[in-house]
């Protein structure tokens, strides 16, 4: 197999490492943070609601970011080969 080839997070590669290690730090690091003034009932009861909250937030805003691109910021490929209308030119 060429050094091409080979799939970026192959299962012994330091990459691989680090981007399973890092969230099980920030995990095990979050069960250490004191809860004593929670601001819900979800938080004083769900261990790294934090953690599955801002997972969910970066899902979220994911899937409104493509459906804004889908609905409107992503112009279609014909519209580039369409010839400007009389006095259009003028106004770039």
């Amino acid at each position: 197999m060429k050094q091409k080839d080979k799939p970026i997070l192959h299962k012994n590669s330091v990459l691989s490492v680090v981007l399973y290690s890092v969230p099980a730090l920030i995990a095990l690091v979050s069960l250490k943070v004191e809860n004593q003034h929670p601001h819900s009932w979800l938080e004083a009861h769900l261990p790294f609601f934090w953690s599955f909250f801002a997972f969910a937030s970066a899902i979220v805003i994911i899937c409104l970011c493509k459906w804004l691109a889908k609905a409107g910021l992503e112009g279609s490929e014909a519209s580039y080969d369409q010839p400007l209308g009389p006095g259009e030119e003028e106004k770039l």
